[in-house]
């Protein structure tokens, strides 16, 4: 089953004109992978910016937990030019092997002139994931590896987005989070092995009784 899921970052601009909120976000508090090996796409979506011309995102993983195996731009993603020709694509990659313990999604696109800037809301990208093993739940971070770094390198913001002057827009971001869980929870595997047990003792008497009378001598009249 493929679910698509949003991430949600929330931006808030210091312009007394236009106060953008950008979410990133995996369903409240997670989300499940239901066992190893499920393949499951992740979306990072932007709502209410208002001038968007370039974007640079960068989105943290366990790889103990998760891998993830494709970058993909949806048909009609948000920064989608009119004309197909003005937009450049600086940066597309998924590599698991960031380091140790991460793997990093990286995206950076923007926009060429004379295309306008983008107002609204929609979907940047899409990450698909595979689960590798039991556990979480683990975030997925946006912008940063490691707890105590929390501002995108080189920029006062998580997230690098700027209009068509190269000027940063304010934002702060919500990280998304995945727990990988087994197919059948412990919760209920355990009564469905009691009444498994339960049927097999009962059919087993059942077949010991059976045994047993036909092994009787037959009753005279």
């Amino acid at each position: 089953m493929s679910l698509l899921i949003p991430i949600v970052f929330s931006l808030v601009t210091t312009r007394a004109v236009a106060v953008a909120d950008v979410s990133v976000m995996t369903p409240s508090p997670y989300y499940e992978a239901p066992n190893v090996g499920h393949s499951f796409p992740v979306n990072v979506d932007i709502t209410g910016v208002t001038g968007l011309f370039a974007y640079e995102i960068k989105l943290y993983y366990n790889t103990t937990l998760l891998d993830a195996t494709t970058v993909t731009l949806p048909t009609n993603h948000f920064l989608k030019p009119v004309d197909p020709s003005k937009i450049f694509e600086v940066k597309r990659e998924a590599l698991d092997s960031f380091n140790a313990t991460h793997g990093r999604v990286w995206v950076g696109l923007t926009l060429l002139a004379p295309e306008a800037a983008k107002t609204g809301g929609g979907t940047l990208f899409t990450i698909n994931f595979v689960s590798r093993a039991m556990g979480g739940p683990d975030p997925l971070t946006l912008s940063a590896p490691h707890a105590n770094t929390t501002k995108y390198p080189e920029s006062e913001y998580p997230v690098k987005l700027s209009d068509t002057t190269a000027t940063p827009i304010p934002c702060t971001v919500k990280h998304g989070s995945v727990k990988v869980i087994p197919e059948f929870p412990l919760v209920l595997l355990v009564p469905l092995f009691i009444v498994v047990t339960l049927i097999s003792v009962i059919l087993g008497k059942t077949a010991w009784l059976k045994k047993r009378i036909s092994s009787l001598p037959p009753t005279r009249a």
